[in-house]
């Protein structure tokens, strides 16, 4: 919250920052030394030398550097380097120059690479551009990420931050904190795919480029303050953290993460200050005060007033009870042999009340339509000062009955400290009185029995001009009331209409509130911590929770009765749970407030492993967490080798072979995953093999009532019957009984309730294969459920390698039911029900050449190498060269799956890819073309790397040769050729189409 900390701690910490403070904030220039040709770096030593540059006051207590573009300069020389491929800048600057200028230039000629910062007149698309790579260093300009107009303002302090992350490859610039997005061009910022084949970030951080702040190219005119350079890509709360206290806030040795949050308001007087702590610090001193200076200042020798919490071991402490309303200033020293002064945090306590938001006003008549009792508390009328106009129409006014009131209803009974009220503020009210002046005040909790507040009350006159200041309040002394009646009796003039432009209620919190988890939260762990905002002065707390709604309205579920804040509930997984706190103090009256209930959903299984986190890089690479036998060398973060298992188990892809398919490309399995999944597991087995994880800490299987673990298995054709997959659980042995060679994943089921044993500590998990043979088995997401999920399989007896059939036999409705069994049901888009007909054989479904029938993306259709896929298809008249698509499952850009068509060209055609996002010259053809309106039987087939077509029965001479099919990962269709195009329909009635996950014969084929 204090920027102006920053310049004071560069004044402390300029002597006594070393090149090794802070590994990867390498460069640090605060420009505070107001004189002087020279700009110390005070974190790495590479001080700037100045040229023609002028001191001026600074964007807060220090000094900052001016450019008037006469041959001014700041050159920091070559020394400013990341020695990573990643980079961050950061600094302060005052636009004041509407032309071509460059700053923090790393590439000073017209062939070097590098990077700098171009500004650009506002009338261009991105005045404000980050160019990494250079001018003419790569045989181009290099990659710009930019910022749209209006993203900062010239002449003003702006705060910017570049970032390039090279794992992700992309540039990202922050404007005061933010990332400004170009709706129009939002590709430019963040920009990724910035190395590009042509490395055009090979020189981006090149140690022999100078560094010029401000050079001699495209002369810069404003004032620049705070430069900084890192050697990682900060992340967004990194620069919000440099944004409001400076680069010497990253720094390893200082305290961070503070809880309260920075500048954070409401925060309740009874807490506990925490932080995340200094590298290598042993204790730490805490200040707090209330004055900010003082904070800033103090010390345990001299503590100016503060209160200060010395020598603690724990990043946490408790300063005892603070008071209502007032912002507190804190700091922590981290201190490892010396004392390294930290930066100073704020948090405002909550207030002695809260306004009451949840009103109805209800009055005895109003003035027309547009003056009603609602108007006392919409906020109409007032402004940002809370002080009222004029308008007559921003306040209530009666009709002019004989008894005028105006009556208030609060959502639930409330304790009332006090009432706010701005009285009728017309511009004739000092002509005419229309305040309403004498009243007496009903409360009441059920809205029958009333009971007046002591006294009468008289509510003070406005004066009928703008900018009126309430100006009555009443005290209520917490008074327990749902219900406020105003019964007004006269009004300041002799008029018998009477007014009120205003009413504000507020009452002490003795409710739960802020309750966590929110109400419909979803996804909840089953085991839950339940937390709130105590009510003021609750001596205990009852949670109710239940999956019974009533029974918690009711007062009837089960109750935990807790002295803290929090409760800690063991949930069952998949259930909605619906749950109140009331808060109770028994020597109070009354004694229990009743809370709102809220509900909340736990989720439907834990996962164990959903192998999204793996990668290439060491720490994250799949066998150093899944043991196999091959092993692993000592790095960085693994500073023991393992040598292996001793099995022929190899998890991953390899991706280092020059030989291997994978080479250079993930260690994960992308293509084949289930549905919604981003990446798999390759187990390679060779002979007997295993792999193997360990739990730490153990992990407890049986909460949220778990009885069975799920795992997602995908053999392939090659494996035989004798290839046996099983599992481990602590050592306790289980054996998939699924068919390994179906190359589609079937889900295993594992009973925990048979296995009869311990399941609170589960510290290992192990795969493995036995029975001999060698082969790849792809694992997915392993999850702990409730109850045993439904298995999507075919019908006992039917052929399993049948993934879809869809009949088309259905007269009715929106849905092409599949009867393979495995669930891929179709749903019709742009239809109405009506397009069922009578087909080749039995039903069939017609087209218009607009419509299609999406097939989803179940894990059945998600495999890649064979596939078989038929139809029955009538073309409508006037067909000749109309590109249609008959079905299938493929995608463009790049081209992967498969589909049948009828192409322009008037043949029949079976499109599959090569495995390298490929389809032309690919394709199988048709001998014929086709343009008649009789059925004709088209299948095609992919066997390994060759298509073939049949049509009606007949093999087709012209086959695709060189394929390497690819799952697409889109969805599988029917009355289109691509899965996320809308172009290609088919216009015509279709049939029974099916799909094999293999390679049918020609013999199979005249079955169908």
């Amino acid at each position: 919250m204090c920027k102006k900390l920053l310049f004071l701690l560069s004044c402390v910490l300029f002597l006594c920052i070393t090149p090794s403070a802070k590994a990867d904030l390498i460069a640090y220039w605060p420009f505070d030394e107001g004189s002087g040709d020279v700009a110390a770096d005070i974190v790495g030593g590479f001080d700037a030398q100045l040229t023609n540059v002028d001191w001026v006051a600074g964007q807060f207590e220090g000094f900052a550097l001016e450019s008037d573009r006469s041959g001014d300069e700041i050159f920091a020389g070559p020394g400013p380097t990341p020695t990573t491929e990643d980079l961050s800048l950061a600094w302060w600057m005052v636009d004041n120059y509407d032309s071509y200028q460059t700053i923090m230039n790393k590439y000073e000629g017209d062939s070097v690479a590098g990077n700098g910062i171009l500004l650009r007149p506002e009338s261009e698309d991105r005045p404000l551009r980050w160019r990494l790579g250079g001018w003419q260093a790569y045989g181009g300009w290099g990659e710009e990420c930019g910022v749209p107009q209006g993203a900062y303002n010239d002449a003003e302090w702006t705060h910017v931050v570049c970032t390039y992350d090279s794992a992700a490859d992309t540039a990202t610039i922050y404007i005061n904190g933010v990332v400004p997005v170009n709706t129009d061009n939002p590709q430019w910022n963040p920009k990724t795919g910035i190395a590009g084949p042509n490395g055009y970030c090979e020189g981006l951080n090149d140690p022999l480029q100078p560094l010029l702040i401000v050079g001699q190219q495209e002369l810069y005119g404003g004032i620049l303050d705070e430069v900084a350079i890192w050697d990682h890509a900060l992340s967004a709360d990194e620069v919000q953290s440099v944004l409001t206290l400076g680069p010497l806030m990253l720094d390893p040795r200082s305290s961070s993460k503070p809880g309260p949050e920075d500048e954070a308001g409401d925060i309740a007087r009874d807490l506990t200050l925490t932080w995340s702590p200094g590298e290598a610090a042993v204790t730490r001193n805490v200040f707090l005060g209330t004055t900010l200076e003082d904070v800033e200042n103090a010390s345990v020798a001299d503590a100016l007033g503060t209160t200060v919490g010395q020598d603690l071991t724990d990043s946490e402490w408790n300063p005892g009870r603070l008071e209502f309303g007032q912002t507190y200033f804190w700091r922590v020293d981290e201190v490892s042999g010396t004392e390294f002064k930290g930066g100073v945090w704020s948090f405002t306590t909550e207030p002695h009340a809260y306004q009451i938001e949840a009103i109805t006003a209800t009055a005895s008549s109003q003035q027309g339509d547009a003056m009603g009792p609602e108007k006392t508390i919409d906020g109409s009328g007032l402004d940002e000062l809370d002080q009222h106009g004029t308008s007559d129409v921003d306040m209530w006014l009666s009709a002019g009955d004989a008894s005028s009131w105006i009556q208030y209803e609060f959502d639930k009974a409330q304790s009332i400290t006090e009432m706010w009220v701005w009285n009728s503020n017309q511009g004739i009210e000092q002509a005419l009185g229309l305040g309403a002046k004498d009243a007496t005040i009903e409360v009441s909790v059920d809205g029958e029995n009333w009971t007046a507040l002591e006294g009468e009350f008289q509510f003070a006159q406005a004066p009928g001009t703008e900018g009126y200041a309430r100006n009555t309040v009443v005290d209520f002394g917490g008074t327990l009331a749902k219900y406020v009646k105003l019964n007004i009796s006269g009004s300041y003039g002799p008029l018998p209409q009477v007014g009120l432009s205003e009413v504000r209620f507020f009452n002490v919190p003795v409710f739960a509130r802020e309750l966590a988890p929110a109400d419909g939260t979803v996804d909840v762990d089953p085991v839950a911590l339940l937390s709130w905002r105590a009510g003021r002065e609750a001596g205990s707390h009852e949670v109710y929770i239940s999956t019974d709604e009533q029974a918690v309205i009711d007062g009837t579920a089960p109750v935990e009765s807790v002295t803290d804040a929090s409760y800690t509930a063991s949930l069952d997984l998949g259930e909605t749970y619906y749950w109140k706190v009331n808060e109770v103090n028994t020597l109070e009256d009354p004694a229990t407030w009743e809370g709102n209930v809220l509900s909340f959903s736990t989720i439907p299984s834990v996962s164990v492993d959903d192998f999204e986190g793996y990668d290439n890089a060491s720490p994250t690479r799949p066998f150093q967490t899944w043991l196999d036998g091959i092993g692993y060398s000592a790095d960085e973060f693994f500073t023991t080798p393992y040598g292996g298992n001793g099995t022929g188990a190899a998890i991953g892809h390899d991706v280092w072979s020059l030989s291997s398919p994978h080479y250079d490309g993930s260690i994960m399995e992308t293509t084949a995953t289930i549905a919604g999944s981003g990446q798999a597991l390759p187990f390679y087995f060779d002979g007997a093999s295993e792999t193997q994880r360990t739990f730490a800490p153990a992990q407890d299987w049986t909460s949220g009532s778990v009885t069975t673990l799920a795992i997602a298995v995908r053999g392939n054709v090659n494996l035989g019957a004798a290839t046996q997959l099983y599992l481990k659980i602590n050592n306790t042995k289980v054996t998939y009984g699924g068919d390994l060679s179906v190359p589609i994943y079937g889900q295993w089921l594992v009973d925990l309730s048979a296995l009869g044993i311990d399941l609170t500590s589960v510290t290992t998990l192990s795969f493995g294969v036995e029975g001999g043979g060698s082969g790849l088995i792809l694992l997915d997401d392993i999850a702990l459920h409730r109850a045993a999920p439904s298995v999507v399989e075919p019908p006992a007896g039917s052929d399993k390698a049948l993934v879809a059939h869809w009949t088309l036999d259905e007269t009715e409705g929106l849905t092409a039911a599949d009867s393979s069994g495995y669930g891929n049901h179709g749903e019709l888009i742009g239809m109405t029900g009506t397009e069922w007909t009578t087909g080749h054989a039995s039903g069939a479904l017609e087209f218009d050449g607009t419509q299609i029938v999406n097939c989803g993306t179940g894990n059945s259709l998600g495999f890649s190498g064979n596939v078989t896929i038929s139809a029955w298809v009538k073309m409508n008249a006037d067909n000749t060269d109309v590109y249609m698509g008959i079905g299938g499952k493929l995608r463009s850009g790049p081209s992967q799956g498969f589909a049948l068509v009828r192409h322009s060209s008037n043949v029949f055609r079976l499109w599959a890819d090569n495995g390298a996002g490929e389809l032309a010259g690919f394709e199988a053809d048709s001998d014929a073309t086709y343009t008649d309106t009789e059925w004709h039987h088209v299948a095609g087939v992919v066997d390994g790397s060759t298509s073939t077509l049949y049509v009606d029965g007949v093999k087709q001479a012209k086959q695709g040769v060189g394929l390497s099919m690819t799952n697409s990962g889109q969805h599988a269709y029917i009355g289109i050729q691509y899965s996320e195009d809308t172009i290609r329909m088919w216009d015509g009635l279709i049939d029974d189409v099916r799909i094999y996950y293999r390679a049918l014969s020609e013999q199979e084929i005249l079955g169908l």
